[in-house]
Formats: structure tokens, sequence, C-alpha cells
């Protein structure tokens, strides 16, 4: 079978901004060594550490500005890929050549579908480019969205008919770090962003409140968050390395995520394969990427509700984790076989 060119763009990357986006990209990615590749990347991720790998690769350098890259890509990077006699055009994110007549295989990815569940949370401009973008997507173009929610969503609006689910892929790395503070606490732990609909604020007003039981500790891990003590039993680490959220999952004694959306929701299966306690909400994709494995709180943005349950977290009945189905479901060598056959378009 011959091996045709294919493109990847990874230009679009903000380094520590991007999220679980980001996190998924270099788990796709890094070990992806096939030949007849080339990325598109910015200046900036040649000088990163953590995309020391690209160095290796064939690459094409756009420039550092975020919007010049993605103007690049949806408008003239059809006219390289035309050159270079590329067939197959690869994004972990959603943005593509807007081609109408070629013979390009084009595959981009659907990280979430929070636009269309809290528009509210976007400005006018941005919810209009995502509608006019999509409906310009033409028949080539195939979507791999990351959970069935996603899915179902983008049907329901644009009725795209070339949506495949494949599942994030999940790498625990079990590297032990000592983090001496947390020594015999018992402790939640929350990871996550610091972004609106991660509904830091209520988790933080649960722990502030004189009605939760105070022996228990908050830690909350993520960017663009803070390093503080943001009250004698909440902690906030800030960035952290992969071998602390290693640390912290094993020991924490229920993993919360109180987000109020999801469009896969990595630490919710990280808490799954290290066969911790969960309690959640049901929004978004969250109940189907926990497999009914979790608590769910029902009113996930009034702070009561998770003080209540934290409160009686020892008599909450969780459900017996079937750790061979998650290991089965979460399997990362078959997630990723999966990925690379549809990045290289192979059956």
């Amino acid at each position: 079978m011959v091996n045709k060119k294919t493109a990847i763009d990874l230009s679009w990357i903000k380094i520590d901004k991007s999220g679980g986006v980001e996190n998924h990209t270099i788990n796709v990615l890094k070990n992806f060594n096939k030949k007849n590749i080339i990325f598109f990347v910015s200046p900036n991720l040649l000088s990163n550490k953590k995309y020391s790998w690209i160095k290796k690769k064939d690459i094409k350098i756009l420039t550092n500005y975020y919007l010049i890259n993605i103007f690049y890509i949806l408008f003239l990077s059809n006219y390289f890929l035309k050159k270079n006699n590329i067939k197959n055009f690869f994004s972990t994110n959603i943005y593509c050549p807007i081609i109408f007549k070629n013979n390009i295989n084009i595959k981009i990815t659907l990280h979430h579908a929070m636009w269309l569940v809290f528009p509210d949370y976007y400005t006018f401009f941005k919810r209009s480019f995502y509608n006019i973008y999509y409906s310009l997507l033409n028949e080539n173009v195939k979507f791999i969205a990351i959970s069935n929610h996603i899915k179902k969503k983008f049907k329901e609006k644009f009725q795209f008919k070339n949506i495949k689910v494949i599942y994030n892929p999940i790498i625990i790395k079990k590297k032990k770090n000592k983090i001496n503070f947390l020594k015999n606490e018992k402790f939640f732990f929350y990871l996550a962003s610091n972004e609106k609909h991660k509904n830091l604020r209520t988790i933080i007003k649960a722990f502030k409140s004189s009605k939760i039981d105070k022996k228990f500790k908050l830690i909350i891990a993520g960017y663009g968050q803070k390093k503080e003590k943001i009250s004698n039993n909440i902690f906030s680490l800030g960035k952290i390395s992969e071998e602390q959220k290693y640390v912290l999952f094993k020991n924490c004694i229920c993993y919360l995520h109180p987000s109020l959306y999801e469009g896969f929701g990595m630490p919710l299966v990280e808490a799954l394969l290290l066969k911790k306690k969960i309690i959640t909400n049901v929004n978004g994709s969250i109940k189907e990427i926990t497999l009914n494995n979790a608590i769910y709180v029902q009113n996930p943005k009034n702070y009561l509700s998770w003080v209540k349950e934290i409160n009686k977290f020892k008599y909450l009945k969780f459900p017996k984790i079937n750790i061979k189905k998650i290991y089965k479901i979460y399997n990362y060598k078959n997630i990723l076989k999966t990925y690379h056959k549809e990045i290289l378009n192979e059956k």
C-alpha cells in the first residue's frame, strides 16, 4: 500500500493554554513515527521542551500568531497541499482548509459542543464564526468526535453524517513525587483549568462553608490557577507536573469534578483508571465518560449540594468499579492505533 503524504496541523497550539486539547494532541502524536508526514508548527513549539519530538519531523514553520496561523490554514494552506501533492490533512483541532473541489482527505477533531450548550459563554462574533465555519465544511471533511455527546450535538445542529467517535487516549504516568504538606491528610482533589464552566467558585464556596466538615481538605490544580492557600482547608497548587498529578490522584480520598460541562473530561478517566471514588454531575459527556461509576450531584451550581455529599462521604454507596471494562474501553494502545489509522486514512 502506498503511504500517501499527510499534513498535520499543530500551528493552533497555545502552549500550556489549550488544556485538554493540547494534552490530547501530545498523547496522539508524540510517538507517531510514520513516513511522508509534514507538520504545520509555530516557532514557539520548536523551542519548547515538551515538543522536542517535533524537531525530528518534517515541518512547515508558520508564525507565533494564533489568528494568522488559523487564517493560513483556512484560506492558504490548500496551495501548499496541492504543490506538495499531499493527499491527507489532519488536525486535533477544528481548523482545516476550506476546499470544495479536490482529492484531499480532510479530518478534524471535535472536542466540545459547549458553544451549543452554553451559548451565553461565547461572544456573538464567536458563535457566528462557528455557525458560518461549520456550515461551509463540505462532504470532503470528516470529523472525529471525542464523545457520543459531541457527535449528537453536531448531528442535531448541522446534520453532519461523517462523524466517528474515538475517545481520548489517556496515559497514566506512574511516577512518585512528594507533596509534603499533604502527608496524612484526608483530601478531595479537583483538576481543572481556571475557566468559568469549571465551576471553581461553587466548590470553593462549598469548602469555605461553615456547614462543611472541616476535617476534609480540597486540593485544586490546573492551568491558569495561582499557587496559593485559599483557606485553612483549601489549597490551589496552580500548574502541576505529571508526577504531582499522579500522587494527588493516588492519595486523594475522592476525586471531585464539579465542572458544568465537559466534551470528554480526561481527569475523570484518569480517576477511573486509578480506581478512585468520584463525585461529579451529569452535564455534557460526564455520565457517558464515567460509565455510571460515580455519585452524581443533581444541582451542581448550588454549593450546598456539594456540602451535602461531602459531609456524608463516609456513608455514600459508590458504584463498584469494573476495572476490566474500564481498561477495555480506555485501552490506550487500541485508541492510539485507531487514531493513527484515521490520520493516514487507512481502513
